[in-house]
């Protein structure tokens, strides 16, 4: 399990079931996260997408979705980073690229490539699109 043994995060390899076009909405089109972010959401962040994982936390459920663009774009409403004032996109940069309080995914999550954290080019990809905003596909302009 991700939390208590070692093992990959992505949506394939958590629960190949899911078809991740049915939980991330990434496109070209205006109002959707572009095509390389919900790859990177997918590769990183499966237990955000499934309910199949025994022994964590049901992200499913969770107040604070990160399946869309707008999901995004709203107020952070969840408990970690606590009393976090801003908007989610800002609070997923808090845990993915500042890993502050706790980096996201879990230290005990290995994701492909590299052993415990998120890789360097998905780390690098999150930091420059939450970094400029978080915006949609056809606003998002690779630095």
């Amino acid at each position: 399990m991700c939390i208590r043994d070692s093992r990959y995060c992505g949506l394939e390899d958590l629960d190949v079931t899911t078809d991740p076009a049915t939980v991330v909405d990434a496109g070209e089109e205006p109002g959707q996260l572009p095509p390389e972010i919900g790859d990177a959401l997918v590769r990183n962040c499966g237990c955000h997408y499934t309910d199949n994982v025994e022994g964590l936390v049901d992200y499913m459920s969770d107040a604070v979705p990160i399946s869309t663009h707008a999901d995004f774009h709203v107020p952070f409403t969840g408990v970690f980073p606590q009393a976090f004032d801003g908007l989610v996109y800002e609070a997923v940069e808090q845990r993915v690229v500042f890993a502050e309080p706790l980096p996201m995914p879990p230290i005990e999550c290995d994701v492909i490539g590299e052993d415990g954290m998120i890789s360097e080019a998905d780390l690098a990809l999150f930091a420059d699109w939450l970094g400029a905003g978080a915006p949609d596909a056809p606003n998002y302009v690779q630095q």
